[in-house]
């Protein structure tokens, strides 16, 4: 109570009076009595903290020394128990972004202070300064900054995973080992630019599924998907790689099938639901496309997986990684299944795959369109038996009876295709005709 006095009695007392409070506020930094120097009256502490924690200096970008970061977080603390949430925000967000003079701040720290000063940022108290305007609606200034916040945080998330990345590495050892190391205190010392991170850490280390997450957020500018179709090329053949040999004749060196498709489909699995439905990060038909490929031995493995198309292994990889989005996986392999002519019109990225054209590559992707179809079918039997309309698939309308009608006509334009496999070897020209049968049953029940 003293100590409050002294300072009311002072406050407003010009030379001796504030020095004497500043005396009183050094006195109890010193005594880390924290709580009751934050409980004295807010005016001239508040102008003691921001010059001891050299405030303007931290918004410019300057470095900070440790006991100026330890004035600034003081001002932070104070400005949060006066209920001044976007002052708090701003000064938690310098503490974050700041240069250490001395000890480093670790990327931890940092991202604990880009949190505080995001959850300050959406406070909406009854102090909270300029964070609502005169209509009592958030200011656009203020939906900016929460913005900058929240992909500040992600790009500091990026850069903890890429840190225990190096970390890892560097721990399992290797001719590498102390590189990673290298990167790995790198990363710790500041907060570093999402697009350093893409070109100096993520990429020169093929970390593919990293670099997707990167290109997915970063909303990159690639008009013709070559960067997003390259990344994910270098994924697949990456897991294929990674899956090892097999039993079995083959090519030394030259992964195992079923083993490489497995493993390339489990990535895609993990990574889609994250990118899906992104067609800048996540370009469904080409992916599906190099899946089919690699089933078929032509694509990072020299050998088919033989069983691939009847066990459905890549549209059901698909499907997982769209959170079975029938419709875009449908709409994947209907581009896939396009004529020439139509690929040239509406993808000129596909157009330029020939593979597209060769008959036993059509019928493995007639057999995994004949999978989609079957799931859809499912999809709308169950919503039917429920009430619940057709599904919202959006492309056909939320009535059921107009989506069976409309999927009815699909398997029999997939009959079509399948009896046009004139080239197919002729021991397969059964399997295409079976299959013409097998979409002639299924789109007779829909339309039924």
């Amino acid at each position: 109570a003293e100590v409050a006095g002294a300072c009311l009695d002072g406050g407003g007392v010009p030379g001796g009076g504030f020095g004497f409070i500043r005396r009183v506020y050094a006195e109890l930094e010193s005594l880390q009595r924290d709580a009751e120097l934050l409980s004295l009256p807010a005016g001239p502490l508040e102008a003691y903290l921001a010059e001891r924690g050299a405030f303007a200096v931290a918004q410019q970008g300057g470095a900070l020394s440790q006991d100026q970061a330890r004035h600034l977080e003081l001002l932070a603390r104070l400005y949060a128990a006066r209920e001044r949430h976007g002052l708090a925000a701003q000064v938690f967000f310098a503490l974050a972004e700041r240069k250490a003079q001395g000890a480093a701040v670790s990327l931890d720290e940092r991202e604990t202070l880009l949190d505080l000063a995001l959850t300050h940022a959406k406070s909406r108290g009854p102090g909270g300064d300029a964070s609502l305007n005169g209509a009592g609606a958030v200011a656009s200034s203020d939906v900016a900054f929460i913005e900058t916040l929240e992909g500040k945080i992600t790009v500091a998330r990026f850069q903890r995973r890429l840190r225990a990345t190096f970390l890892e590495r560097a721990r399992v050892g290797g001719a590498d080992a102390r590189e990673y190391e290298r990167f790995a205190t790198e990363l710790e010392r500041e907060l570093r630019p999402l697009s350093d991170m893409y070109n100096e850490y993520a990429r020169p280390r093929a970390l593919w599924g990293m670099c997707l997450e990167m290109l997915h957020f970063s909303r990159y500018d690639d008009d013709d998907g070559a960067v997003a179709r390259e990344l994910w090329e270098n994924l697949l053949s990456q897991a294929a790689s990674d899956a090892g040999g097999g039993e079995g004749e083959g090519v030394a060196g030259d992964p195992d099938p079923r083993a490489a498709l497995a493993e390339a489909c489990a990535r895609v699995r993990e990574l889609g639901p994250k990118l899906h439905p992104s067609e800048q990060a996540f370009p469904l038909a080409h992916v599906a496309l190099k899946l089919e490929l690699m089933a078929a031995g032509l694509f990072a493995t020299t050998r088919p997986c033989d069983d691939a198309a009847e066990l459905g292994i890549v549209p059901d990889a698909l499907l997982s990684a769209t959170r079975d989005s029938l419709e875009s996986v449908h709409a994947a392999y209907d581009r896939l299944l396009a004529t020439p002519v139509q690929r040239a019109h509406h993808d000129r990225r596909l157009a330029q795959e020939q593979a597209l054209q060769t008959p036993a590559l059509r019928l493995r992707l007639l057999r995994s369109a004949l999978r989609v179809m079957r799931r859809w079918d499912e999809a709308v039997a169950a919503q039917t038996q429920t009430q619940t309309g057709g599904g919202g698939f959006d492309a056909y309308g939320a009535n059921a009876s107009h989506v069976r009608a409309a999927l009815g006509d699909v398997c029999a334009g997939y009959a079509g295709e399948a009896r046009r496999l004139l080239q197919v070897p002729s021991s397969e020209q059964g399997a295409a005709e079976a299959l013409a049968g097998e979409f002639e049953r299924l789109g007779t029940r829909l339309i039924g």
